[in-house]
């Protein structure tokens, strides 16, 4: 959705991802260049991102950002690094490229242009993998969110038929 709502706002978007299945979904559902963290530091355009956002929570991830950031560049935080040690994160490479490292948590006026853009984009939407589980299945949901087999995870507090109430 990140990446969607990027391009649609006219930025030059490149996704990075692990999984080869779901770079090739990115490249066929968005039409948008997506590299495998190994091919990003292989790509020529190393320090040459203006931003990066994170939303894996994975430190490695936010390692590789500040690698390829330029000067001035902007690392926006969106998934929870949860083992900020499993990184070898540079703070020399933050200071001296003037990195602005920013977390972000929600953006309460951003609902209506998110709304707008699922509607403008129903079809790449609808064309998601999405899984639903119910709230006594939720262990089973996050060992399916680290697959590669889906690419949106539901969990559900009430039964899935009766959401409505």
């Amino acid at each position: 959705f990140t990446a969607m709502a990027f391009k649609d706002a006219g930025r030059e978007v490149t996704v990075v991802d692990l999984e080869a299945s779901r770079r090739e979904r990115v490249e066929k559902l968005l039409g948008l260049p997506a590299l495998s963290p190994v091919d990003l530091e292989d790509n020529d355009r190393w320090e040459s991102f203006d931003t990066g956002i994170d939303c894996s929570g994975n430190a490695k991830a936010v390692a590789q950002a500040v690698k390829v950031l330029c000067k001035t560049g902007r690392l926006v935080l969106a998934g929870l690094v949860l083992e900020p040690a499993a990184g070898d994160i540079s703070l020399i490479d933050v200071t001296t490229k003037e990195l602005c490292l920013q977390g972000v948590w929600l953006n309460p006026f951003s609902f209506a242009q998110a709304i707008e853009l699922v509607q403008r984009q129903k079809t790449t939407i609808n064309a998601l993998r999405c899984t639903h589980y119910p709230l006594d299945k939720i262990a089973q949901a996050f060992e399916q969110a680290a697959s590669s087999h889906t690419d949106k995870v539901l969990v559900h507090c009430r039964d899935k038929d009766n959401l409505s109430e």
